[in-house]
């Protein structure tokens, strides 16, 4: 029989050491298992600190041989880190080789649970290692996050990073971080336990891991609108409303990142189609995904305002055979609907400007009930 001790050392930002040990003695079968508690106190202080939104209680759980009665460190078996992340809030760990000669390693990613596949529909769950990009990789059920270097979005159970080759003594910082989708409110707690495996490659051992409880709390759905204004004849993406402040990563049809901002400009040549943007929470950072086209001048127009009669002209190429309203808004005064009747090329729409700022007004069009173009004249 093996005999088997724990250290457990507490590292949250505040504190570290070993607060608790045990024995074990006997043997665990394969596909067996057993179970240890071990309890620790905390000071009020540090209780409100753990239970707070964002922050959780990282431990370490060693497991060493003590055949002889003493423990060896050199023969350390199991070496696990139980991490919190709760939202965007990612927590780091080192891959390391301490090998004396170069190692190929692989990540395994495992949701585990009954209810574990849930956490990929309800999260965006991510490996971050700057460093790792350096090196030789294969991904299976994982991509790269096209708006960060170094990122790695998991896309399911069993997602696996394979063959990093690490020279030795080399030290990689990672980190895995979940943020949870808030299109709909999140009314309760939950909770789910990430597992990451470690392995050798050439042999195929299980060298180490850690486990990670990911987090989401009880919060409000996140609002946004995204449209597509056309100025000076430039198109640009922006978020002309949220519910909370927010950043935004705007991407192409393709899927290709193309910038961040409340406002990005994508030419006066843009490429047709649906653009998606990423809204994420600077609260907790908790995501939106949404997605608006940019279509073509369906309707051939040119516009000349006049701001001191508070007037716009519209003139059409052809004489206008479709049904289309016109939504004219400014900084003060919101969604002035004009329609304009079928059979005619030139059309005067009067807004109000009363309490406007800078002169910036908003024509939307509304061609046979959908949306299609939105100008920002000055």
């Amino acid at each position: 029989s093996d005999s088997w001790r724990w250290d457990t050392p507490s590292s949250d930002d505040h504190s570290c050491g070993m607060f608790a040990t045990a024995s074990l003695d006997g043997t665990i079968l394969p596909g067996r298992e057993t179970s240890v508690t071990l309890e620790k106190k905390f000071d009020k202080k540090t209780a409100g600190q753990i239970s707070s939104d964002n922050v959780g209680l990282n431990y370490r759980a060693v497991m060493y041989d003590t055949d002889k009665g003493v423990a060896d460190r050199k023969a350390t078996s199991v070496l696990k880190s139980v991490q919190a992340a709760t939202y965007g809030n990612e927590r780091n760990v080192f891959l390391a080789n301490h090998d004396g000669a170069p190692v190929s390693y692989s990540l395994r990613f495992n949701v585990t649970g009954k209810d574990g596949d849930d956490l990929f529909r309800k999260a965006e769950l991510e490996f971050r290692s700057s460093g790792i990009t350096s090196h030789r990789y294969t991904l299976d059920g994982m991509k790269e996050d096209a708006a960060n270097s170094g990122t790695f979005i998991i896309e399911g159970n069993g997602a696996e990073i394979s063959g990093i080759n690490m020279e030795a003594g080399e030290c990689l910082a990672t980190s895995l971080g979940c943020s949870f989708f808030a299109d709909e409110a999140i009314p309760d707690t939950s909770f789910y336990n990430v597992a990451v495996s470690v392995t050798d490659d050439a042999t195929g051992k299980c060298v180490g891991g850690e486990n990670f409880i990911v987090r989401s709390l009880p919060r409000k759905a996140i609002k946004v609108t995204p449209e597509c204004y056309i100025y000076n004849g430039k198109h640009f993406l922006t978020l002309s409303d949220a519910s909370e402040r927010v950043s935004c990563q705007w991407f192409d049809p393709d899927g290709r990142y193309l910038g961040e901002g409340y406002t990005f400009a994508i030419g006066d040549d843009p490429v047709l189609g649906e653009y998606k943007v990423r809204v994420c929470s600077k609260k907790d950072g908790a995501l939106v995904y949404d997605s608006l086209k940019v279509v073509n001048d369906l309707l051939q127009k040119s516009f000349k305002i006049d701001v001191a009669t508070s007037r716009i002209y519209i003139t059409f190429r052809h004489e206008l055979q479709e049904d289309v309203d016109v939504i004219v808004s400014t900084t003060s005064v919101k969604g002035q609907t004009t329609h304009l009747p079928k059979g005619q090329k030139n059309y005067t729409v009067h807004y109000n400007s009363v309490g406007g700022i800078n002169n910036v007004v908003m024509v939307t069009f509304i061609v046979n009930g959908v949306k299609t173009e939105t100008y920002k004249l000055q």
